[in-house]
């Protein structure tokens, strides 16, 4: 069964923007922290995840971007994440 992760981080209080990385490496991998263009007028910061996700045993890379104090539906919303820092390495919980 294909688990949604935008349904997951939703339940779980963590609404994410998921970005399909069409099966490529990323240069990057781990947690991150951004800043959003595309949401609005300016930069919004948040959170990123570039990985596997390991805690649901994931396979396909997936970039997931959580933006803080926002909470609005973005399906089909282009945005430009841009990475400011590497917080650690991607763990499983």
């Amino acid at each position: 069964m294909r688990r949604d992760p935008g349904l997951l981080g939703r339940q779980l209080g963590m609404p994410t923007a998921n970005v399909n990385l069409c099966r490529r490496l990323s240069p990057v991998m781990g947690i991150f922290a951004v800043r959003v263009a595309g949401l609005g007028p300016g930069l919004r910061p948040g959170v990123a995840s570039v990985g596997t996700r390991p805690t649901i045993e994931g396979v396909e890379p997936l970039l997931e971007v959580h933006v803080f104090d926002f909470d609005r539906e973005i399906y089909g919303c282009r945005i430009e994440v841009q990475f400011v820092a590497r917080l650690r390495d991607e763990l499983k919980f």
